[in-house]
């Protein structure tokens, strides 16, 4: 039995009496989509009230009444245990519901939340893929049909299949040099909604970054998605134990407690500058100091409830440890991983759901001897090893990770720590100035591992804030198949391409191509070379600008050749920013659709930051005349 859309003015949305932001989210999501498709305002009602006709029902059974009527939360929990797990399904000719698990500490209905975007994508054909700023038609598919039927239809997704999914934004990384790059940009919110739609379930960012987002309201945005938040990133010692102080812990901590610092070969007590320098900035060994950081978290967790896992990472670089007698009986991974364990104990004695992070990577690198972590502790294994070391990207039968020294450092730590995650390059690395590298086909085969070693909770991939676009379909893979491992490269293109809609078999057959044609053939940064530089130069570019104009051709919607025009340019940008730099195409597209020059908040193209808008003799065609602007 279908529905005509433009009757659809007889269901009502039903949540709880109590709803939880997430769930009143989810139900303006589903009335906000549904109205694109029928022009038909639907009602949202609470479960106390009484309705009539179809009913679309939010929440699971211990949370909306109307739900429990329907099943009970004992079988809800077992078809849906979670994390993350959703439900939808009819019952009899009146009600469908939409309902995620939420039994999990820190579950904050997500599965609710997509269950409406599942709904919306599996039963009525839309698409979330891309993000332009708040309002553009950028990114997504709006199917055009008259009728849908909503009727005996079920999809259960008992949890997700890799609970950490996490995206490693770096808003304030050109902070200090490029105006409105940091958590202020228009494009902000685009991404966190870009985020929810498309699985990922944590934001990893630094303090400075944090503090904007709450000064600026954009947190709101995160919280009614159910997005969880890891804070501190590399700011994170320099913030928890000040050496002058700030705003919230005003001990000017070096003044008052210099031993509290690394000693360094000179017998003297080491003063940070920045979170540039110093690396491990701490006497790691002393007790005072280790007790204090730990209040200090905790006074913090106190003020930012919301935040479940805190970074505790070293500054970024490379430099000698504290040479107290103490801490030189130890290697420099041993007194880290002592000093976040301890730290992490303590915290959790009055912030029992919390987490602290830690970071392996360059000669932070091996796992310690003799410790065995809380399980209040999360491991973060970067691909970037010893002597700035990367892996290979891009080989589709994921042998740049599995079965390479990465993964046999990343299985050593599962062995003494409960909670081990990727920290992965999914843009090659942020040395590649923005140039793309397909490896979405290394990433099914990489997910699939991980969910049937279960060595490893999941990945966070770096994310240079708002290079959406130059990346789309790794950051698509990456959300999507962690989320359900069981999805292949046939299904993720099914509802990637639908934006491109008549153009979308021509998008295929370029992402199919490009897949296909790089498969890992230069190792990351041996003898300089670079994984996508190397397709940037090697692909057939005139293979890949003719299924450009086949796809333009074929689709003649100025709105979705919009989103031709964007998948494009980031191919352009990555072709001539590698083999025609003095080009004057570059300083347009910088100019006028970069993310941080130019029309600020335009669309997710990230330029490199080298690039400065001036003038240009570039003289724009039909690839640049976006009817969204």
């Amino acid at each position: 039995m279908k529905i005509d859309l433009n009757t659809m003015d007889f269901m009502t949305i039903v949540i709880p009496s109590d709803a939880s932001k997430r769930e009143v989210f989810a139900a303006n999501e589903l009335k906000k989509y549904i109205m694109k498709i029928s022009r038909v305002e639907i009602a949202i009602v609470k479960d106390d009230e009484v309705t009539s006709g179809f009913r679309v029902l939010i929440g699971n059974p211990k949370r909306n009444k109307m739900v429990a009527s329907q099943i009970s939360t004992e079988i809800f929990d077992a078809l849906v245990p979670g994390p993350e797990g959703l439900m939808i399904k009819t019952y009899g000719k009146k009600t469908l519901v939409l309902a995620g698990s939420d039994g999990n500490v820190n579950e904050r209905e997500r599965g609710t939340v997509y269950a409406v975007y599942e709904f919306l994508e599996r039963f009525l054909g839309f698409s979330f893929v891309g993000y332009g700023k708040p309002g553009s038609k950028i990114g997504e598919y709006i199917p055009k049909n008259k009728e849908i039927d909503i009727f005996n239809i079920e999809y259960i997704k008992p949890k997700a299949d890799l609970p950490y999914r996490s995206s490693i934004i770096q808003h304030d990384g050109y902070a200090h040099e490029i105006p409105n790059s940091d958590a202020n940009h228009p494009l902000t919110i685009s991404i966190i909604d870009w985020m929810a739609k498309n699985r990922l379930n944590r934001i990893v960012t630094p303090m400075k970054s944090y503090e904007q987002l709450c000064k600026n309201g954009i947190i709101e945005e995160i919280i009614k998605r159910g997005i969880s938040l890891t804070v501190g990133h590399h700011d994170s010692g320099m913030f928890f134990l000040p050496p002058k102080g700030n705003e919230l812990f005003k001990t000017k901590y070096y003044e008052k407690h210099k031993e509290f610092y690394k000693l360094t070969k000179d017998a003297e007590r080491f003063l940070p500058a920045s979170k540039w320098e110093g690396q491990l900035i701490f006497d790691l060994r002393n007790p005072d100091c280790i007790k204090q950081i730990s209040r200090n978290i905790s006074a913090w967790l106190d003020e930012n409830p919301y935040v479940d896992v805190v970074n505790i990472w070293p500054n970024d670089g490379d430099s000698e440890q504290c040479k107290c007698s103490t801490c030189s009986d130890h290697s420099k991974m041993t007194n880290y991983s002592y000093f976040i364990n301890e730290i992490a104990k303590l915290v959790a004695n009055k912030h029992p759901d919390a987490k602290i992070d830690m970071i392996a990577y360059l000669d932070l690198w091996e796992p310690p001897k003799g410790i065995k972590f809380s399980d209040n502790v999360i491991i973060e294994i970067a691909t970037w090893g010893p002597n700035e070391q990367l892996r290979k990207f891009g080989a589709n039968d994921g042998s740049g990770l599995l079965g390479t020294i990465y993964e046999k450092n990343a299985r050593a730590w599962s062995k003494i720590a409960a909670n081990v995650v990727y920290y992965d390059y999914y843009m090659t690395n942020f040395r590649s100035k923005q140039v793309y590298c397909p490896m979405a086909d290394e990433i099914l085969k990489i997910y699939e591992n991980f969910e049937e070693t279960n060595y490893c909770k999941g990945t966070g991939t770096q994310i240079e804030s708002f290079n959406l676009w130059n990346y789309m379909f790794n950051f698509y893979t990456h959300g999507r198949k962690a989320y359900d491992t069981k999805l292949t490269m046939d299904d993720l293109l099914e509802r990637f391409v639908k934006i491109f809609g008549k153009g979308s078999k021509y998008i295929a057959d370029y992402i199919n191509y490009i897949e296909d044609f790089y498969n890992g053939q230069v190792e990351e940064g041996k003898d300089g070379k670079s994984c996508a530089s190397w397709f940037a130069k090697n692909v057939n570019k005139k293979k890949v600008y003719g299924y450009f104009e086949k796809a333009f051709d074929a689709e003649n919607r100025e709105n979705t050749r919009d989103n031709i025009r964007a998948l494009r340019m980031a191919f352009r940008y990555s072709d001539l920013v590698t083999n025609d730099p003095d080009n004057q195409e570059i300083l347009f597209i910088s100019k006028n659709f970069g993310s941080y020059w130019g029309r600020l908040g335009q669309m997710g193209i990230g330029i490199s930051s080298f690039i400065e808008p001036c003038n240009c003799n570039f003289t724009p065609d039909k690839w640049y005349d976006f009817s969204n602007n």
